[in-house]
């Protein structure tokens, strides 16, 4: 490696790299954005191998169509939690309004846009490796790691968590900038741009916290030990709270102005605390963590020997990535757990350090490493790459049998050739985006069945009380699948039955889903 220096700037900051990285990764300026342009082409030509199957596939993720829904009546002129509850922050629903509104597409316009996201995460994660940790072949791994995992059924559905990977691994790779730089060349635009994203992040999905927290407080713990007066770091700290609350304030304000803060407050607040400490069986967890983490057992086991290796370098740049990249994974070990439900999309939190220590721990061993180290490297690469692509190939069967129709949009076609008032359809316990495909006033706020059935503690409704109210509406269509996913009171059962005895079965659908299980759809008609 060549003994020359030069620089690059990141958010205001310069940091020092070796001659052949340095002349690689920056140059001029013209040549750094042409890397991200290039890396980000390549990025999205590889997601679209991955990912194009899934762009019009229904049923990936209700909470997908919960925000799709939440989106459409936002630009109808609806207002979030007022016209459609949800206990998350407006991030999601917001994202997608923007797409609608710029492109006019539907689910299709949510999953590109979900591919640009990934794209762009992928592009960060390869920067981090070849210009944090000065090897392009492990950002160019980490990178492809990130897509492969990324193409998991957890990772197809436009969730919070792949978007707030996004803003997670921008700060990420901002903040670890200023861990490389000397104290005098710091600038606070950096450390406020990072919280900025993360504070974005947040209103994503709050789980983001524990994240935000490691890595501001990092940074600021570096620039002390470095030498920086207490009193400029707590001046850090708190430009970085500033940056990290903006977001919300600002969602807080518009929500204020109209009119919709206190269910705001109520939903982000009480309900979230309400969901968590609904209890869950010791079984169900189980399987949750179980299903989970079994296609990122490969993934998490060399990762862990790659942070081990890493730690045990030389080279400051690998010690201080060490301990970057191990505090970040804890954070979002404390990111997934924080909700006690550990949903498999949750996990996504995990995916982009773990890739990270996989990629460059590898490539170490295969550049520095005797004939041992390599075929040890070799054996690691393999087993992740084929734990990666085994997911893929058993859960294709899965995920593409999806393709045999889409049922949720063959049940919107049939209601708008039927004849729809526009708010005549209720969609009992079934995917949501039934009322997207058919552009119809959903009649009830809670557009998740689960918020009248097991979780209605958390959404604050009283589920019979709420049914009748619909139900005096005499809505001419209702949809209900069997066996319904939700539970509901005796009540609630005895009340619906007592609806679709004096309705005509209009018509019926079969599904499978993603856990297995075939549902029958009914569509019911007045």
């Amino acid at each position: 490696m060549s003994g020359r220096v030069q620089q690059y700037s990141v958010a205001g900051g310069t940091i020092v790299l070796p001659g052949a990285i340095g002349t690689a990764a920056a140059g001029t300026a013209a040549q750094f954005a042409d890397i991200w342009l290039r890396g980000f082409v390549v990025a999205v030509l590889s997601g679209l191998v991955l990912r194009s199957f899934s762009f019009e596939r229904t049923g990936l993720n209700w909470d997908e169509s919960l925000y799709l829904v939440m989106a459409q009546r936002w630009l109808q002129g609806g207002v979030p939690y007022v016209a459609v509850w949800d206990q998350h922050p407006i991030g999601i629903p917001a994202i997608f309004a923007m797409v609608e509104w710029l492109t006019g597409g539907g689910l299709v316009a949510i999953r590109l846009a979900l591919l640009g996201a990934v794209a762009a995460t992928s592009v960060l994660i390869y920067a981090f490796g070849r210009l944090h940790l000065g090897d392009h072949k492990a950002g160019l791994l980490a990178a492809f790691l990130y897509q492969l995992y990324m193409a998991r059924p957890e990772g197809l559905v436009a969730n919070a968590e792949p978007f707030n990977d996004l803003f997670v691994v921008s700060a990420s790779f901002i903040l670890f900038a200023q861990m490389l730089q000397p104290a005098a060349s710091r600038r606070a635009g950096g450390l406020f741009l990072a919280a900025l994203l993360l504070g974005v992040g947040l209103q994503m999905k709050y789980v983001v916290f524990p994240e935000a927290v490691a890595f501001c407080l990092m940074a600021l713990i570096h620039a002390r030990r470095c030498g920086v007066e207490m009193r400029r770091v707590t001046g850090l700290a708190l430009l970085a709270m500033a940056g990290g609350l903006l977001p919300t304030l600002l969602a807080a304000g518009y929500l204020w102005q109209a009119g919709a803060l206190p269910l705001f407050l109520d939903a982000n607040i009480r309900a979230n605390a309400a969901y968590v400490a609904i209890p869950i069986s010791f079984v169900d967890l189980s399987h949750r963590i179980y299903a989970s983490l079994r296609p990122l057992a490969a993934l998490s086991a060399v990762g862990a020997a790659c942070l081990i290796l890493l730690w045990r370098e030389q080279a400051q740049r690998h010690r201080t990535a060490s301990i970057w990249l191990g505090v970040w994974l804890i954070a979002a070990g404390v990111d997934v757990a924080m909700p006690m439900k550990f949903w498999s999309h949750y996990f996504n939190a995990l995916i982009a350090p773990l890739c990270l220590l996989v990629g460059s721990g590898i490539v170490l061993l295969v550049r520095r490493a005797d004939r041992v180290g390599r075929i040890a490297a070799a054996l690691g690469g393999c087993a992740v790459i084929g734990a990666a692509a085994f997911t893929l190939v058993t859960q294709a069967g899965v995920s593409r049998s999806l393709s045999g129709g889409n049922v949720p949009k063959a049940i919107a076609e049939r209601i708008l050739n039927g004849g729809s008032s526009g708010d005549d359809v209720y969609v009992v316990n079934y995917d949501p985006i039934i009322y997207f495909y058919a552009a119809v006033k959903p009649p009830t706020p809670y557009v998740l069945g689960i918020e009248l059935a097991q979780y209605a503690i958390s959404s604050g409704s009283a589920p019979e009380a709420e049914l009748r109210r619909i139900l005096a509406r005499n809505p001419r269509w209702i949809v209900v699948a069997t066996p319904s996913t939700y539970l509901f009171t005796e009540g609630f059962q005895n009340e619906l039955a007592g609806a679709l005895a004096v309705m005509t079965l209009d018509s019926e659908y079969a599904e499978w889903g993603f856990e297995a299980r075939l549902l029958r759809v009914k569509l019911y008609r007045r």
